[in-house]
């Protein structure tokens, strides 16, 4: 009996047993299963002393396997509350890395529509200004062209009046206060003037008719709107019909009245029509 109470011995040390004269005391066997004084009526060679020990190191194999499936049960579900930390940790950062790069994206994509949206914008007001600049252009242009034909009918007016002055110095009975258109008919009775501008139509294969019904509106033409004049004188295609082209070249050549001609294209060019020769 002794000999396996010594190899008991180790194992109750665990749980801090006492041993004293056949008496067994153990914190992890209740006091009401003490049986210390029932040992210690017994013989020391009794077998139920032997069998109180077995039953006694049984219980204890027992409560050290349940207190180490206790403590591994225990280690396990503190691991398994680790392991679950552990990935629910893992999982907040994944949300929150995914959060941020989806943040990311769409502070990008926000970024590039408004770059868009800013070149599409900056592309339209450059089309506007492109087209108001185009519209200044054109309507520069045309004043300019208005200006230059103003320019030039005050050039021909000056003309027409110097030779209104000269029929007048023919033609003494003439008032002063006559129109210069009248006057300019005047040159229809004038015979030697006829004689030429029927002439210059005879070589340009026009109607002698057409260019003596221009003679009376040519004056008119270049008063309606301008005063004053220089001595550039200048017959534009682009100002006249064919007819009071003819004519004027016939009156300033008549007169020797030194002109220039510009086509219809705004090019300066050889007068378009054959002239007489004046006798």
């Amino acid at each position: 009996m002794f000999s396996r109470l010594r190899l008991l011995r180790p194992l109750m040390q665990i749980y801090y047993p006492l041993w004293s004269q056949h008496r067994v005391s153990s914190s992890l066997i209740s006091r009401k299963y003490d049986v210390s004084s029932i040992l210690t009526k017994l013989p020391p060679d009794s077998e139920v002393a032997s069998e109180v020990m077995n039953f006694i190191m049984h219980v204890t194999v027992d409560l050290m396997k349940t207190r180490a499936q206790d403590l591994m049960g225990l280690m396990e579900r503190k691991e398994r509350e680790q392991k679950d930390l552990m990935e629910t940790r893992a999982q907040d950062l994944m949300d929150l890395m995914e959060r941020k790069e989806r943040e990311q994206k769409d502070l990008t994509e926000r970024k590039e529509r408004e770059k868009m949206d800013l070149m599409e914008r900056k592309e339209r007001e450059k089309m506007e200004l492109s087209k108001t600049l185009t519209n200044l252009e054109n309507d520069m242009k045309t004043r300019t062209e208005l200006l230059l034909r103003s320019k030039r009918m005050c050039n021909m007016r000056g003309a027409l009046e110097f030779i209104r002055s000269e029929i007048r110095l023919w033609n003494k009975p003439s008032s002063f206060r006559d129109p210069t258109d009248n006057v300019l008919m005047d040159l229809i009775h004038d015979a030697t003037f006829v004689s030429y501008l029927k002439q210059t139509c005879l070589l340009n294969n026009t109607q002698y008719k057409d260019a003596e019904k221009c003679m009376g509106g040519l004056y008119h033409t270049v008063s309606k709107r301008f005063h004053g004049h220089d001595n550039n004188i200048e017959i534009d295609a682009r100002d006249w019909s064919v007819n009071e082209v003819l004519s004027l070249g016939g009156l300033f050549n008549y007169f020797r009245i030194p002109y220039a001609y510009y086509n219809d294209r705004g090019e300066l060019a050889s007068f378009p029509f054959k002239l007489a020769e004046r006798s």
